[in-house]
């Protein structure tokens, strides 16, 4: 007698039936954490995650919504909420401390307000030494 193979078709997806671990991951997102901090965090795995978002994207070209591109919108929300609370904390600092602003302004436009570096290399710092035997 033949025995059959159970099939994964039907299986749900980490993103639908653990939401859990989903929610944890959007929230060390949003606290600045890294992708794969989050994902070790939430215990899923880091490939997993990016498949995910690659997926999404990939549904979004396609003009398709699913589960992928809801959680790439929220992915996405979890990174905006963590840069704008990072920049109110540095707007609020830099009433206190010119430094805060000082800071903001060399990160945002650094072509006119980060630190200028000019760079001159000769022949003799690289160890380069030119020959003129041409007759």
């Amino acid at each position: 007698m033949e025995r059959k193979r159970k099939s994964n078709m039907g299986r749900k997806p980490i993103l639908v039936h653990n939401k859990e671990a989903v929610n944890q991951f959007l929230h060390c997102i949003e606290l600045g954490m890294t992708i794969g901090h989050s994902a070790e965090y939430a215990q899923l795995a880091t490939t997993s995650i990016y498949e995910w978002i690659n997926r999404a994207e990939q549904d979004i070209e396609a003009g398709k919504t699913s589960y992928h591109t809801d959680f790439l919108n929220k992915y996405n929300r979890a990174k905006q909420e963590f840069i704008k609370r990072a920049m109110e904390t540095i707007n609020a600092a830099q009433q206190a401390d010119w430094k805060a602003a000082a800071y903001l302004l060399k990160m945002r436009y650094s072509k006119d307000y980060g630190d200028k570096q000019e760079l001159a290399l000769s022949g003799d710092d690289v160890g380069i030494k030119i020959i003129n035997d041409v007759k």
